[in-house]
């Protein structure tokens, strides 16, 4: 990628319809990427763009997601389902939690340190799982009625401070392979609020998928053999 993504930052929607509405504008005026921003009522950012995905299919999104509250597995499982039903569209934001996030779930405010550790965790995590499906995992083999290759599906094992995970994803490798994770103070792309900035200036520029957008090519599993 040469030139800066601009994400025109989808308005707060607290119903399906505006919503819709929301999306469609967006569409119509040939953006190229729409941000879904932490959600403080209403639609969860990734469920908004799971629906995106179907009202806005040829548009990058770019699903803000807080992963020191949030459970690493389910945040993947969605992940994973956007990135299939936008065909490999899909990308990641992490955000930091609102101070009130660790008295809403129960538990001492974590520090600073503390935070920057389950961040990393988290990001660990929603990686090994977007790897434990292999690429040809699903072989649809009618003859030995088998949909799966339970050999090419691994168990990840994580250890961590705040957690454990063991298991693989229950949702199929997206078709990314790894779905693009940006943190906040990501350089490759800028959040705006006019709409205008973030149009298309043409067919010729539109994305193929997020990680080609970024220079990326697919990314293969670390579990598959060579």
């Amino acid at each position: 990628m040469t030139e800066k993504l601009f994400f025109y930052r989808l308005p707060h929607v607290t119903s399906a319809r505006d919503l819709r509405d929301a999306l469609t504008r967006a569409r119509d005026a040939s953006v190229v990427g729409i941000y879904f921003g932490p959600a403080t009522t209403g639609l969860y950012p990734l469920h908004q763009a799971a629906f995106g995905a179907q009202i806005a299919p040829e548009v990058l999104l770019l699903a803000a997601v807080e992963p020191v509250f949030t459970e690493p597995y389910h945040v993947t499982q969605q992940a994973l389902t956007l990135d299939h039903a936008s065909r490999g569209k899909a990308g990641l934001h992490i955000v930091p939690a609102p101070p009130e996030a660790a008295a809403e779930v129960g538990r001492p405010e974590p520090t600073a340190a503390e935070i920057d550790n389950e961040v990393a965790d988290a990001i660990e995590v929603y990686q090994r799982l977007f790897d434990s499906w292999e690429d040809d995992a699903v072989i649809r083999d009618v003859e030995t009625r088998r949909f799966l290759d339970k050999d090419k599906i691994h168990n990840i094992e994580f250890s961590g401070a705040p957690y454990s995970v063991y298991g693989a994803s229950f949702t199929p490798r997206g078709p990314q392979g790894q779905i693009p994770i940006l943190d906040h103070d990501q350089t490759e792309i800028e959040i705006v609020d006019d709409i205008d900035a973030a149009t298309s200036a043409g067919e010729a520029t539109r994305p193929a998928t997020f990680r080609e957008t970024l220079g990326l090519g697919h990314a293969p599993s670390r579990y598959a053999r060579n």
